[in-house]
């Protein structure tokens, strides 16, 4: 009885297990707010800095944007999943309800960076962040704006 009771004691206190809806939320409220670029390699070719710095990420609930400078150049929703290996990130940009216009991709964080590597839409997923030669694949670091820390 003793041991008994120790044990439901035990189970009351320990902690509860991170599910998905936790582990992707606690991701999706990290990503909240403004980007800028690090770095882009295309298909196997570093897109310049000058080029690739000139584009910016704004991120509010699972909606995102994208800049050129100050212009749109893209927006649409996004899904996570932080509990699959690797974390997986589907992209559908507006007005493309088609899901074989879905972006599939990867993400992980890297300190407050972040990492994506997107498919071509309508794609197989990258199943690492590199993006060689061919592969259609673009792999992104994003990081914070420094007026939005």
């Amino acid at each position: 009885m003793t041991q008994t009771l120790l044990m439901t004691a035990l189970l009351a206190v320990a902690p509860a297990p991170v599910t998905e809806d936790a582990a992707s939320a606690a991701d999706l409220a990290a990503m909240q707010g403004d980007w800028m670029v690090v770095s882009i390699v295309a298909s196997g070719m570093k897109i310049p800095e000058d080029e690739a710095q000139a584009l910016f990420r704004t991120v509010a609930g699972d909606t995102y944007e994208v800049s050129r400078f100050s212009k749109v150049v893209g927006q649409g929703t996004f899904k996570i999943d932080a509990t699959k290996t690797p974390k997986t990130i589907d992209s559908t940009p507006a007005g493309q309800a088609d899901q074989t216009k879905t972006i599939q991709g990867i993400y992980e964080f890297d300190g407050r960076r972040l990492k994506v590597c997107n498919a071509m839409a309508g794609k197989p997923r990258p199943v690492n962040f590199e993006a060689p030669f061919g592969s259609g694949h673009t792999s992104i670091i994003w990081e914070p704006e420094k007026d939005s820390l």
